[in-house]
């Protein structure tokens, strides 16, 4: 039974004050993403080149980071054991249910494997092409038919891509809506989640990547 309250509840509220759930959860969503998959790194000795991160139900978020340590390049995979949304509403069942009382945390896996320059090289160009496409020109635009339900615009759950460079200029491209298979930057995302299981399962192989060609 306070299950199916806190279920309810759940709804009715996102029916109710849907742009404040959707901003509230979005803030908290990110942050909770750049705690775990991207945590700071010593600058002394270690610069980030590029970054990525996934999120996209039901997928677990998951973050790809290029990373130069003493002339050394390598990548620097994390992904969370089981999706955020999912976590997140296992983790608030049981604190209702008075079974749970540390605070919220998800088992993040970290990857890193040394790459050559040749790969190095084809991935950077690869975030270049994405971050200076023209996203404007296809993004979705929010239309409401005649029944007044809402399409075009990205739900709590939907999609979010975030590509950035951190170059002389830091540059970066946040996608958040659905991208259709045949958009290069959907086989991007392909591969990099391709390249982190992968790294998990101790395949990883740079002649594989051919995206990045």
């Amino acid at each position: 039974m306070i299950i199916l309250r806190y279920i309810l509840f759940f709804i009715l509220t996102l029916f109710i004050l849907p742009d404040e759930v959707y901003c509230q959860f979005n803030l908290k969503h990110e942050l909770q993403m750049k705690k775990y998959l991207s945590p700071p790194i010593d600058t002394s000795t270690t610069k980030e080149v590029a970054f990525y991160w996934g999120a996209t139900y039901p997928i677990p978020e998951h973050s790809i980071r290029i990373i130069k340590s003493r002339n050394q390049f390598s990548i620097e995979a994390r992904i969370f054991e089981k999706n955020l949304l999912r976590a997140r509403t296992d983790y608030d069942l049981l604190i209702m249910e008075g079974k749970e009382m540390s605070p919220f945390s998800i088992e993040t896996f970290t990857y890193i494997t040394p790459i050559t320059d040749s790969l190095k090289e084809r991935m950077l160009n690869t975030f270049y092409k994405v971050i200076s496409y023209d996203d404007d020109s296809i993004k979705p635009k929010a239309t409401i038919d005649a029944n007044g339900t809402v399409s075009g615009v990205m739900l709590y759950d939907g999609p979010t891509y975030k590509f950035a460079i951190n170059d002389n200029v830091h540059s970066q491209m946040k996608i958040q809506y659905q991208l259709y298979p045949t958009d290069f930057r959907s086989q991007v995302i392909n591969t990099f989640f391709q390249i982190i299981t992968d790294m998990k399962n101790r395949t990883f192989d740079e002649s594989k990547y051919t995206t990045f060609n």
